[in-house]
Order: structure tokens, then C-alpha cells, then sequence
């Protein structure tokens, strides 16, 4: 029990990190080697624990390579400096705090969860090491009033921007933005995805896939004009459980180029400032929440 205490007590007074070593990704190499790759796309289910660390692992072993890595994230682009200033920090509490205190932590779609906050401090220490080079957002401003269409493609031209050259961006969005077949919006348009903007020949897109699980997002209830319901939903069980590893495929219908499996049950993951207003760091308070 002491010692319990004591780990606790260590956790609060301490910045947050992530201590746990890379995890190989089969068929990453692979995927890899390709040296016209510019563009990896994966696409997720928000607000699991499971796909952001996985996705981490995917960068990790992305590095290996010789090549420049940005890491594309889907957060708005006028987060784009506070992001910066995060990379740069120590990680500590004010560098928590500042970035913690933008709205954009406190809209509950799954993109801003622990396992979401968990990653940026991975990234940080990666760019600290020399891993990556730099992490970019891509969510167009909402308050330009975008039609599906037009924010896909708004997005997409973001995401050149961030990569020039012989960059290799790996990006982590929602598994819609990754497709590469023609969708139709809930007004009625059809659109085209994010990825499908990309030139064909230089871009993977993936569908990150657990074995059924769960997530924390916001669902408007069947039938019902009422206050989404936001908390950990069941993802459903799959008909079949796939090992961790990346399964690339070859039909030209899929919206997909394959599956990122990360080969276990998804667990949901509330919101960061969640946590931060539990009193995670019970010695070091989150004032601005």
C-alpha cells in the first residue's frame, strides 16, 4: 500500500511522459522501403488509448529510415504556434497548462483525449532526439463555414504545405478524411476525402482497426435532437480477431490501401483536461480549468 502511495505520489509531482519503449510494427518495414512514399495516412476510430500509442510505434519505426519526418495531426491550424512552443518545452506543468488551455481540449469528439495529449508528449521527445523534424496541424478553421468538399480539399492542401520535398509526412486522422473513394456528406454532396487530393503513387492510406473495444466520443442518440451523449461507447465485437501489423491491400475499391491491425481490444480514453481537473497532479493544479 506504501508502496502504491509512493507511485502516486511520484506520478503527480512529476511531467508527464512516456517511458515505454518502441514497439515494432510488422510490416513496417515493408511499407517503408517504398521510397516514393510521401504521404502515410492513417485513418482512426477517436478516443481510444490503443491507436494513438500505436501510431507512435508507426513513427518510431519510420525513423529508422533516412529520411526527414513531419507528423501531421488533426488539430486546428491556429494551434498550429501553441504546438510549436509544447515541442520546444520540458514538458512540464506551464507548458501543460498552456497548451491544455485552448479551446480546442475542450471540444469532446475524441480527438482531444489523454491517449491524444499522451501522443504530443511522445512526439516532443522524438523531435528532442532528432526522430522527427516537426509535428503539423491540418483542421481548416471552422469559422470559414467549408462545405464537406471544400474542407476536404482545404485539408489536403494544408498537408502539402506542411511536406515539401522528400518529407515523409505520417498523419493521424479521422478514419473518413482517410478514404480514397468518393463519399456523400449527411447534406447530400459528394465529396472526396482528404487523401484521395493526394497524388495516388506517393500516398498509403490505412484503417486502424482493433479488435472491437471501445471509445469515448459524443453520439447524437438514435432518433433524438437532444445533447449528444459523451462517454465510452462500444465499438462492437468484430467476426474475426487480426494479430498487430500492417496488411497492405490491392483492389482499387477499397478506400483504403490496408489495415494498420493494432491487435487487441480498444479501450476508450476520456478527455485530457478530464483527468487534469481529477486531480492527476494533485501537487501541481491545472489552474485554468
Amino acid at each position: 500500500m506504501v508502496s502504491y502511495l509512493f507511485s502516486l505520489l511520484l506520478a503527480a509531482t512529476q511531467p508527464v511522459s512516456v517511458t515505454a519503449p518502441c514497439t515494432s510494427v510488422a510490416g513496417a518495414d515493408r511499407l517503408f522501403d517504398q521510397y516514393d512514399l510521401r504521404w502515410l495516412i492513417v485513418g482512426e476510430i477517436h478516443g481510444t488509448a490503443e491507436i494513438p500509442a500505436s501510431f507512435g510505434d508507426l513513427v518510431c519505426a519510420a525513423a529508422k529510415q533516412n529520411r526527414m519526418i513531419t507528423v501531421g495531426v488533426e488539430y486546428p491550424t491556429e494551434d498550429q504556434s501553441y504546438i510549436d512552443a509544447f515541442l520546444a518545452s520540458d514538458g512540464g506543468l506551464g507548458a501543460r497548462e498552456k497548451l491544455l488551455a485552448r479551446p480546442f481540449w475542450r471540444f469532446n469528439d475524441g480527438r482531444s483525449s489523454e491517449a491524444a495529449f499522451l501522443l504530443l508528449e511522445r512526439l516532443r521527445k522524438m523531435k528532442r532526439e532528432g526522430m522527427i523534424a516537426s509535428v503539423f496541424a491540418f483542421q481548416p478553421r471552422v469559422d470559414r463555414n467549408l462545405r464537406s468538399a471544400e474542407y476536404e480539399e482545404e485539408m489536403s492542401k494544408i498537408v502539402r504545405r506542411a511536406s515539401k520535398g522528400r518529407t515523409l509526412a505520417i498523419i493521424l486522422v479521422g478514419n473518413i478524411h482517410a478514404g480514397l473513394t468518393v463519399r456523400t456528406s449527411s447534406d447530400g454532396d459528394s465529396y472526396m476525402p482528404m487523401a484521395g487530393f493526394l497524388p495516388r503513387a506517393n500516398t498509403k492510406t490505412l484503417f486502424a482497426a482493433g479488435n472491437g473495444g471501445a471509445a469515448w466520443n459524443c453520439v447524437m442518440e438514435r432518433d433524438s435532437n437532444t445533447t449528444p451523449v459523451c462517454g465510452a461507447h462500444s465499438l462492437g465485437e468484430p467476426p474475426k480477431s487480426y494479430p498487430r501489423g500492417i496488411v497492405l491491400i490491392e483492389e482499387a475499391t477499397n478506400p483504403y490501401n490496408g489495415y494498420f491491425n493494432i491487435g487487441s481490444s480498444l479501450t476508450s480514453s476520456p478527455p485530457a483536461i478530464e483527468r487534469a481537473k481529477n486531480s492527476v497532479y494533485p501537487d501541481e493544479p491545472l489552474r485554468r480549468f
